[in-house]
């Protein structure tokens, strides 16, 4: 089984239990399957661990940054959101 791991692991993990991936389409499979274990990760703590958010937090910044987005162009289309539609803190719900 793969698993895409973080950067500086090769520093802990013998050379010959890793490889790097060249393949585009791989990676961003590798990093989808570890954005739904870090959310698993971070659920199983009952979302109350700080290092799981970053985990979470450190993944997406991974895959967009893949998708040539950069973490400052979601820090302004996240403002942009937030000051144009808000954001969650009232805990409004849609009836059904």
């Amino acid at each position: 089984m793969s698993k895409i791991i973080r950067d500086k692991y090769d520093l802990i993990i013998e050379a010959d239990r890793l490889r790097k991936v060249e393949n585009a389409s791989e990676t961003f499979i590798l990093l989808r399957e570890k954005i739904d274990e870090e959310l698993k990760e971070l659920s199983d703590t009952a979302f109350n661990d700080i290092y799981e958010y970053a985990d979470v937090i450190e993944v997406l910044y991974a895959m967009a940054d893949f998708q040539g987005i950069s973490k400052d162009e979601i820090e302004i289309a996240r403002l942009k959101k937030l000051d144009d539609k808000g954001g969650f803190k009232k805990h409004l719900v849609l009836k059904n």
